[in-house]
């Protein structure tokens, strides 16, 4: 009797067990909004002379805005610890004669920090384009500009504020406002009219990787992610050296015609980016689960939204 009745209690805290996992994998494939990061930096848009860094919780829909309101500060970059947020500002809306440059601040809205700043005006030094990278020990910030015709990359030093060019071997490659991305592992990738290039750092050698656009690294580091030279298929990754090179699992979606704005969540299972049908449509926030291929809009900026929302990023952890 007491045997019984021992394996009938076994037997049933087996069942509920193997009942729980069950369904914790099948809310984890068919319910993969429930896992993904619910905080993100985004840049929100209350009007013209309205721009700053907001921090936006997906699930409780709510925001927190991080920057001051005397400057307009737009293209959010993480530090790799997730603690600082740095990101381009200006003090008016008004061509020349204002203040610019670039800056960090924690994330909590704390600690604001400005690293390089310069008065716009004709005799300007370096125009800024709108990207930044950190560099994997966050001690530096890389970004793009242009002096005169001639386009740059700059290295600037947080400790010491020392902004320095990046003396690279271009040939005819312009790389002005192109996108770039800087790997945990110390890789740089460069995108110029539809390639992606691998960047050495000590030569400042180009050298030709794939075809693609707008690049973005794992966060290990592993693969390059870029937006596919296809109609079809949204996402492709490669290995930094190009040996190795897929097509990410997804379903094609024929309503999205532009995409922008893309990041990885920390855990490597989701990509976050910004979508739109048209330039009169609602834009709309999507997650590609990469487990599943599903896309899932889970945020909608529609036209006469009191705040818009643009380059969203995920933290790093």
């Amino acid at each position: 009797m007491k045997k019984r009745l021992f394996l009938t209690t076994l037997f049933l805290v087996l069942f509920l067990a193997a009942t729980a996992i069950m369904a914790v994998a099948a809310a984890n494939y068919f319910f993969p909004l429930l896992f993904y990061p619910d905080l993100i930096a985004v840049k929100g848009v209350t009007g013209p002379s309205d721009v700053g860094i907001y921090l936006l919780d997906l699930h409780e829909r709510s925001t927190v805005r991080v920057t001051p309101r005397e400057i307009l500060a737009g293209s959010p970059t993480w530090s790799p610890d997730g603690q600082r947020l740095a990101f381009i500002y200006a003090t008016s809306l008004v061509a020349f004669d204002r203040e610019e440059g670039i800056a960090v601040i924690d994330k909590d809205g704390s600690n604001l920090v400005y690293l390089f700043t310069q008065r716009r005006s004709p005799s300007l030094q370096i125009f800024l384009s709108d990207h930044l990278a950190w560099s994997p020990d966050g001690k530096q910030l890389l970004f793009n500009g242009w002096i005169g015709e001639e386009p740059k990359l700059y290295l600037l030093t947080l400790d010491s504020g020392e902004v320095q060019p990046l003396d690279l071997s271009l040939g005819e490659i312009d790389h002005h406002g192109s996108p770039f991305a800087w790997s945990s592992q110390g890789v740089l990738a460069l995108e110029n009219e539809g390639k992606l290039y691998i960047v050495d750092m000590e030569t400042m050698q180009l050298t030709f990787l794939t075809e693609g656009e707008q690049p973005f690294w794992t966060p290990d580091g592993e693969w390059l992610t870029f937006r596919c030279n296809s109609d079809e298929w949204l996402f492709c990754r490669t290995t930094p050296d190009g040996e190795v090179q897929e097509v990410m699992p997804q379903r094609p979606q024929s309503r999205i015609r532009y995409i922008d704005s893309f990041s990885w969540s920390a855990d490597e299972r989701f990509i976050m980016f910004m979508d739109w049908g048209g330039e009169s449509d609602p834009h709309y926030l999507s997650i590609l689960d990469t487990k599943t291929g599903f896309i899932h809009r889970v945020y909608t900026f529609r036209p006469n939204d009191h705040i818009k929302f643009f380059d969203a990023v995920w933290p790093p952890r």
